[in-house]
């Protein structure tokens, strides 16, 4: 039994030493699993052919390899991964947001042009990166139990909008804080959804099989908001919060009768709010106007904006209009800031936002399914899925295949709110393509989350 167990500690002593020598801590305890059993798997193969004890695990350890080289190895691969590309496109987007701004102070005239609004971006912008740089750096694991904090601050914040807060072009509340302007119904559609993600994942940590009624109990809390968002004539936001709302349930694999139920009563809430607002029958225009477009009727005078924008957009030509001629572009510093950028610059610049906004979505989705770990890897694909839609909203509103809206583009549009946003999602995107080599796939009490399409 002695030589046994002294044997047995030939390979110990191995394992601890590798082990020993791995950075990413959190990954030696799978790696230890992983070598132990590798060895012992040799020792019995090679004792099967009529080696001794000793001489096998001797021979098991000479054919691993040096405990130097071994460990190394394994450092190469778990290892954090810097996502340059991916920085590189923000740093490109930011860049040419900057120039929209500069742009916009030169190229836009009548009730729309602004000065100083450059000056107040860097600030923005400034503020934005010290966001994203640490968010970065906290562990996004971090946020886990966070979901309830999250929710009731929505709720409070939403609360503060409706009853101090001011409204802009209509629709919206915001709250003043010196010279900064809070976006209620923009920050807490994130926050509402972010939450709600969170809370689902919570859940089922401790119940890994949901009932239907679990799953219908989870998605009432996920309606609470949409009447929030109807009550304040935030229709965007609403269209937003559902489409989130809805993939936030793809992800977390809950059955379709669920997710049918739960749609039929999103959607029922949400229209009959809608139908009880004073404002509703100047969206129906709007709608209305949309559907005359699509079908070739272009006589609405709804659609004097979109024709505008179209035919700004046609005279940009490859290279723009630079300075030489001001445009009349309503809203030019958020929604329509690509407008701002293409007239200026022309279509080049405009197809090379658009392929870089492109990529930058392509290799979201494509990292989130190279996350091994099932919370992190649900967390980025629900940040990609918000990411998108906005871009779809935007520039699917400039072409005229959705209705007019108003969709910021991401890092490009102008506002602290946007900025905020934008770059916090972006910052935990980076802190989870950062450790997803460095973290164990399965770890302990969470090991639910899925992705799109792979079912319970």
């Amino acid at each position: 039994m002695d030589r046994e167990e002294n044997e047995r500690s030939v390979l110990d002593s191995y394992v601890e030493q590798v082990e020993a020598g791995i950075r990413a801590q959190e990954m030696r305890a799978s790696i230890r699993a992983e070598l132990e059993d590798h060895l012992y798997n040799q020792v019995e193969e090679q004792m099967d052919k009529g080696m001794s004890r000793s001489e096998a695990e001797a021979n098991a350890i000479r054919q691993m390899g040096a405990i130097d080289t071994i460990a190394e190895k394994f450092n190469i691969v778990h290892r954090t991964r810097f996502p340059w590309l991916f920085w590189g496109m923000i740093a490109i987007l930011l860049v040419v947001s900057t120039l929209g701004i500069w742009a916009l102070q030169h190229t836009v005239n009548g009730n729309y042009a602004e000065r100083g609004l450059l000056d107040r971006h860097f600030v923005f912008l400034g503020f934005g990166l010290v966001i994203f740089f640490i968010t970065s750096l906290i562990d996004y694991r971090w946020w886990r139990d966070k979901g309830w904090f999250l929710y009731v601050t929505a709720m409070v914040l939403f609360g503060c909008g409706r009853l101090i807060g001011i409204e802009v072009n209509g629709a919206g509340s915001w709250i003043g804080i010196g010279a900064i302007a809070l976006d209620v119904g923009f920050l807490t559609t994130f926050l509402f959804l972010f939450a709600i993600f969170l809370i689902i994942s919570q859940y089922r940590v401790k119940h890994p099989e949901l009932s239907l009624r679990g799953e219908l109990t989870l998605q009432f809390i996920g309606i609470i908001p949409v009447i929030t968002f109807v009550n304040g004539a935030q229709y965007y936001e609403v269209f937003v919060y559902l489409l989130g709302f809805i993939l936030i349930l793809f992800i977390h694999s809950f059955s379709l009768k669920a997710m049918i139920i739960g749609a039929i009563a999103a959607l029922s809430v949400g229209l009959l709010g809608f139908l009880n607002l004073q404002s509703y029958l100047i969206q129906m225009q709007r709608l209305e106007s949309w559907g005359s477009h699509l079908l070739g009727h272009h006589t609405s005078d709804a659609l004097w904006l979109f024709y505008h924008l179209q035919d700004l957009l046609i005279q940009a030509g490859w290279w723009g209009k630079g300075w030489i001629e001001r445009a009349d572009i309503p809203y030019p510093h958020s929604e329509h800031i690509l407008v701002v950028i293409v007239y200026a610059f022309g279509w080049i610049v405009g197809v090379g936002v658009l392929a870089i906004l492109l990529g930058g979505l392509i290799w979201l989705f494509r990292s989130s399914y190279q996350v091994k770990q099932r919370f992190g890897r649900g967390l980025m694909l629900f940040i990609s899925c918000y990411v998108t839609i906005p871009v779809i909203f935007n520039i699917g509103g400039l072409i005229g295949v959705v209705p007019m809206n108003g969709a910021n583009l991401p890092l490009l549009s102008y506002g602290a709110n946007s900025m905020l946003i934008w770059m916090f999602a972006l910052g935990l995107c980076t802190n989870i393509y950062m450790r997803k080599d460095t973290l164990p796939k399965h770890e302990v009490n969470w090991d639910r989350t899925v992705v799109i399409g792979k079912g319970r």
